[in-house]
């Protein structure tokens, strides 16, 4: 029973990140979304097994190119993509703290930015300065949605009862080991 809540809080995670990127407007003063299930991805590199956060950065990718009218797995790739950095990162210091989570997700944004505008083909819609303004911009954005994710997932880790995947001690998960 209790594998079927966690799997549920993941969902309800996924689902409300996806709503909150959904909902805040780009505008012509801040022409970047906030990448909210990037954060959710991220957390879940940080936190899950290696099934689990690929299977949610699939899914957040989806959601990501399915709001945005990007191009099919275009968003997966790059979450997979941050998975095994993140992944590297956590295995030169293994300790993930909350700051530390924020700041992935804050320096994630602009390469994100980057990685849409390469995956949206041969016409490149912007000058070299506006992609320059939106990644600038995509740096406090990916901080806010890192925070605001972190907190969602968080909440509804503790509200599901789920227990953190512990570390070995080499950068190894728990979960990764027992299955």
């Amino acid at each position: 029973m209790k594998h079927k809540t966690e799997f549920a809080a993941d969902l309800v995670c996924l689902l409300a990140a996806a709503l909150l990127q959904d909902i805040l407007p780009v505008t012509s003063s801040w022409p970047v979304k906030f990448p909210f299930l990037t954060a959710v991805a991220v957390w879940m590199a940080v936190k899950r097994s290696a099934e689990e956060s690929l299977v949610c950065a699939l899914w957040a990718g989806l959601l990501t190119d399915a709001l945005g009218g990007l191009p099919l797995l275009c968003t997966s790739c790059f979450l997979f993509c941050l998975y095994g950095i993140v992944r590297f990162l956590l295995r030169l210091d293994p300790a993930p703290a909350f700051w530390r989570v924020v700041l992935f997700c804050g320096a994630a944004a602009p390469f994100q930015v980057l990685w849409i505008q390469f995956w949206m083909g041969g016409e490149w819609p912007l000058s070299f300065v506006q992609i320059l303004a939106r990644c600038a911009l995509a740096l406090p954005a990916g901080l806010v949605a890192g925070t605001v994710g972190m907190a969602l997932v968080a909440g509804l880790d503790h509200l599901s009862g789920r227990r953190q995947a512990s570390e070995t001690g080499h950068g190894i998960f728990q979960a990764e080991i027992n299955g």
